[in-house]
């Protein structure tokens, strides 16, 4: 009896400092100066990645963030690549981008990266879980590459385009929403845990409101997600 105690109570150990020993991988993008000059610069899609970074530093210390020039699409597909290669099967993968967007990608400080280039690099990932928020222009035409493990937070549907408000401390809609509801505002149930039905609840309506009907969040995701926890507060 004694040795099955002693047994149990090892493998109780083992459990627990493989569940603590989870990570989570944190890459944030934000471009609001481009190199290109006939691109448009956008106002605060920079500060939408580093505040987004800072709140999700609350969760991991494993974030990485880059902005602008250094957010070009090399930096951004290198460090992507680093994330996928050192992730584990219990650990969680987030990706957040906010700049400029078109039919089937994201636009990065020097060049394009298409949805499908992402999933190429994100399939190589051993993790069971994988979340990304894109706030861009035609966001929602990111469908076409989402898995059965992942989790796409996208800015609107794949015709329209993406707001943002300069005037507030977070530009894009969708990043201002996405950080008043991780912060607790989605959290309906009053469990100090944010799922990922209850942030899109939050962020549909808060988005749709704010943009008079005219930007509608997507959520990209299979029903097994919905109740996977995203942040605790």
């Amino acid at each position: 009896m004694k040795r099955f105690i002693k047994l149990l109570f090892v493998l109780t150990l083992l459990f627990w400092s493989g569940a603590m020993s989870a990570r989570t991988f944190v890459l944030c993008a934000g471009v609001s100066d481009y190199a290109d000059p006939q691109i448009n610069d956008l106002t605060r899609p920079g500060k939408d990645a580093v505040l987004f970074g800072k709140l999700m530093k609350t969760q991991t210390q494993d974030v990485t963030v880059l902005t602008s020039k250094h957010a070009t699409a090399e930096n951004i597909m290198s460090s992507l690549r680093y994330i996928c290669s050192v992730a584990k099967a219990e650990d969680r993968i987030i990706f957040f981008f906010s700049g400029h967007g078109g039919p089937d990608m994201i636009v990065a400080h020097d060049a394009t990266i298409a949805y499908s280039t992402l999933d190429s690099v994100l399939k190589t990932a051993k993790s069971k879980t994988v979340m990304c928020f894109i706030d861009a222009c035609f966001a929602g035409t990111a469908a076409s590459n989402v898995r059965s493990n992942y989790v796409f937070f996208v800015s609107s549907r794949p015709d329209e385009v993406s707001q943002e408000e300069p005037h507030w401390v977070g530009a894009g809609f969708l990043s201002q929403a996405l950080m008043k509801g991780m912060r607790g505002k989605a959290d309906y149930n009053g469990d100090r845990k944010v799922t990922v039905i209850e942030l899109f609840r939050y962020i549909y309506k808060d988005v749709t409101t704010r943009s008079s009907e005219e930007q509608h969040p997507q959520l990209i995701a299979s029903k097994s997600m919905y109740d996977t926890v995203v942040v605790q507060w």
